[in-house]
């Protein structure tokens, strides 16, 4: 079967990718190895639905990304073989902006980088909530797999107010405000007349998502990030401090996070010492003490981050001052102006402290809706590879080895002591060093991240088998993943019933994206 003779009627040959694409979607962080058919490249809606129509035809799979750089999950790679995949990087237009409204509506290709700029170049009004991760992966693939990051409106799925998709039989999905033509209430009001069917596209393969109307926040008056630095017989106490800043102020432009020190070094940059790596050996007590030592962190962290109005973020850093210093072992507390005079006198800093201001610096920048990639360092930390030029890290073409556990966890003390002993439990004993953090964004719950960075030469077997003990021993604890590593998809996410029914109605060959959240039917 050839594929250009399919699709050649529909796309030129220079979008119709046959061989010669390993490098750039055959690569994956997880580890998986996966047989791509081909790569199509379509730029509308029409090519998508006539790519659809002939995929039923001849019965060929489609699998759809927008960036690719879903790393620590699945990258670019489709869940199962030969699938084809429909890079729509080529999408990546704005198609609606509504500054009065605050709302935006972009194609699936738009990256951080291209809202980011775009909105700085129309007003500079509104920021995006920006993630971790490159400044080149895509919004659309982030907000459909319930991604969150820092900034306003934090939960990303949330954020979503309208979507329209192409479905697995070809036919084009609309919210019914928007198919009367009332697409500005459409944009604003967040359900629908009716049904609201736009959550089915959410982690699933219902169908193919081409545009996206997310609401934005408003760029804020004040800024406040607090950096407190806590000992192990601490943790309890100020964890439970952040629980009661959250029982007050239910906000949803305040984001509250803990991380352990191995996460820290591996965030700040640190090189994992070569002769570990080469003996495929975790940190020993003594040598995170060494390294924490040279980078002034200790056994936790925890990041408190809020934008708004000034008398908001004075109100906040009052109950930091009142609930938090009091059981921390040292606190850094910034406002706009100690920022500002922090940058301006860095270089009289020594150098312990001009890192620590080169990490404040990025983090005030996520703040500000501004993506970078100096924090995709992370990824790196057991390669030993150098990562000075952080506008070409590429993980996954790299060597990159990570895998995340992400579960979804109460919001408690004792919740947060059972998955820290989780990750010293399992972790260790497949040779890899027990990285977590947690996130608390809004109302009772957080997600919790370990992450599972490895040799992918060496570790491969033991990085997977590290994954599902936590996923095992972590769902009897009550912690439960709210996203999936696409090895694990076949074996955790089976789901029939009403879910398998709407996908066999909507795309009845199950064209689109097959093992991905697979609603099995009974």
């Amino acid at each position: 079967m050839n594929i250009n003779d399919i699709f050649g009627a529909v796309l030129p040959s220079e979008r119709i990718l046959c061989d010669n694409f390993e490098d750039d979607y055959g690569r994956s962080t997880t580890g998986n190895d996966v047989k791509i058919n081909a790569v199509l490249k379509p730029t509308s809606v029409e090519e998508i639905q006539k790519i659809v129509h002939l995929a039923n035809e001849h019965g060929l799979k489609l699998y759809p990304i927008s960036a690719g750089k879903n790393w620590g999950y699945s990258d670019a790679l489709p869940v199962e073989d030969h699938n084809i995949i429909l890079d729509l990087g080529l999408m990546n237009k704005v198609l609606d902006y509504n500054p009065e409204l605050s709302y935006i509506t972009i194609q699936p290709g738009v990256t951080q980088k291209i809202l980011a700029d775009f909105l700085e170049e129309h007003g500079d009004q509104h920021i995006i909530s920006v993630t971790g991760s490159s400044m080149h992966a895509s919004i659309v693939g982030n907000y459909l797999e319930r991604g969150f990051g820092l900034s306003p409106v934090m939960d990303h799925a949330a954020a979503v107010t309208s979507l329209k998709a192409v479905l697995g039989n070809g036919e084009l999905y609309e919210p019914f405000l928007s198919k009367i033509g009332q697409p500005v209430l459409d944009k604003i009001y967040h359900y629908d007349l009716g049904p609201k069917f736009n959550d089915i596209f959410f982690q699933s393969g219902m169908g193919i998502v081409t545009e996206m109307t997310i609401k934005l926040g408003k760029k804020a008056e004040s800024t406040l990030l607090v950096e407190g630095i806590v000992k192990e017989n601490q943790i309890d106490r100020v964890y439970a401090g952040l629980v009661e800043m959250r029982e007050k102020w239910n906000l949803p432009t305040l984001t509250l996070k803990v991380l352990n020190c191995p996460y820290v070094l591996a965030a700040s940059g640190v090189k994992y010492p070569a002769s570990y790596n080469a003996e495929d050996k975790i940190l020993s007590r003594e040598q995170l003490l060494e390294l924490s030592k040279q980078m002034g962190v200790s056994d936790y962290t925890y990041v408190i981050t809020c934008n708004g109005p000034k008398s908001l973020t004075k109100a906040v850093a009052r109950d930091v001052k009142k609930i938090l210093i009091p059981v921390s072992q040292g606190v850094n507390l910034m406002r706009d102006a100690k920022y500002r005079l922090a940058v301006r006198a860095q270089f009289l800093l020594p150098a312990t402290l001009k890192k620590k201001v080169e990490i404040l610096k990025s983090v005030w920048a996520y703040m500000q809706g501004k993506p970078a990639n100096k924090t995709l360092k992370f990824a790196y930390w057991r390669t030993g590879k150098e990562c000075e030029d952080v506008s070409k890290l590429h993980p996954a073409k790299d060597g990159c080895g990570i895998i995340w556990f992400a579960p979804i966890m109460p919001f408690t003390a004792k919740a947060f002591k059972e998955f820290s002993e989780l990750a010293h439990r399992v972790c260790p004993k497949y040779r890899i060093n027990p990285m977590l953090n947690v996130t608390n964004y809004m109302d009772n719950y957080a997600i919790g991240l370990i992450a599972i960075t490895y040799d992918k030469k060496k570790q491969l077997k033991q990085a997977h088998d590290c994954y599902i003990e936590l996923l095992e021993e972590g769902a009897k604890l009550g912690f439960y993943p709210y996203r999936l590593a696409s090895f694990a998809m076949a074996d955790v996410y089976k789901d029939g019933g009403v879910l398998a029914q709407v996908k066999a109605a909507v795309d009845p060959k199950a064209v689109i994206s097959p093992g991905r959240y697979e609603q099995h039917s009974s």
